[in-house]
């Protein structure tokens, strides 16, 4: 059970400690949950019950979006469109590792100008390639870690 028995404990170590922590009552050990910025301790896996709720309520119908067959047909539309790279580098859209286009072999098909749990949330069609942009790999992780916030641009904020 996530944090069983030991509160908000983990909130209190500085990040760098908290890999693993052993509870000598019960020779459990017990480390940080996965998820960016949670505080909850976890005896086994890597997300506490309430990550793990949140993470399988963004997931459509309990399977992965990205390998439903709307999802691959719009990305193989959005690659046919964008065969090369359209990241804007330096600008408000892009990966900021680079200036003007990139023009790499796009292989990813990027949920753009808003990111596709938005357009859920909002009830627009994820899988419209009208609201996607072809990047290549690097760009779309770049662009990712810098704008989602599950995604590791909130560690510099963490002791």
């Amino acid at each position: 059970m996530a944090g069983a028995g030991l509160g908000n404990f983990a909130g209190d170590v500085p990040r760098t400690c908290r890999t693993l922590l052993t509870d000598v009552g019960s020779g459990l050990m017990y480390k940080v949950c996965s998820t960016s910025g949670c505080p909850h301790l976890v005896s086994s896996g890597s997300l506490c019950d309430e990550c793990r709720k949140a993470k399988g309520k963004r997931r459509t119908r309990g399977r992965n979006p990205y390998t439903s067959k709307a999802h691959r047909l719009a990305r193989a539309r959005v690659l046919a469109r964008d065969p090369r790279c359209v990241c804007p580098g330096d600008g408000p859209d892009g990966c900021g590792r680079h200036h003007g286009l990139c023009g790499a072999p796009s292989t990813i098909a990027d949920h753009w100008p808003i990111e596709r749990i938005e357009l859920v949330e909002a009830g627009l069609d994820p899988n419209d390639p009208q609201r996607m942009r072809g990047l290549c790999k690097h760009c779309h992780d770049s662009k990712t870690a810098r704008t989602k916030p599950s995604g590791f641009n909130n560690r510099q904020n963490l002791s």
